[in-house]
C-alpha cells in the first residue's frame, strides 16, 4: 500500500495549476512528482512549461530553469522530439 500521493496526483495536481496560470505551485508539484517518478521526459516537459509561464509574468530568471529542464528531458528520453522542439525555441 502506498503512503501518500503518486507522481500522477502530484502530475494532476500541477495540470490543474497551470492551467490556472499558478505557475508557482504548478512547479512545486512537478518537482514532487519527479522525486516519485524521477527520469520522466514528460515531467520536465511541463516543468519547464510552467517556467516558461512564470518567465512570461515577468521573472525572467525562470526560462534559463526552462531550458534546464528541457535538457533534462532530453537526457532521460534522447529521441524525444518535444523536448528537442522546444530547446530550439
Amino acid at each position: 500500500m502506498q503512503d501518500g500521493p503518486t507522481a500522477e496526483k502530484y502530475t494532476e495536481l500541477g495540470d490543474r495549476r497551470a492551467g490556472l496560470g499558478e505557475f508557482d505551485e504548478a512547479i512545486r508539484h512537478y518537482h514532487k512528482a519527479l522525486k516519485a517518478r524521477p527520469g520522466s521526459a514528460g515531467l520536465y516537459i511541463k516543468l519547464a512549461a510552467a517556467c516558461r509561464g512564470k518567465a512570461e509574468s515577468g521573472k525572467k530568471e525562470f526560462y534559463r530553469l526552462e531550458a534546464d529542464a528541457l535538457r533534462k528531458a532530453v537526457k532521460a528520453e534522447p529521441f524525444n522530439e518535444e523536448a528537442h522542439g522546444k530547446l530550439l525555441l
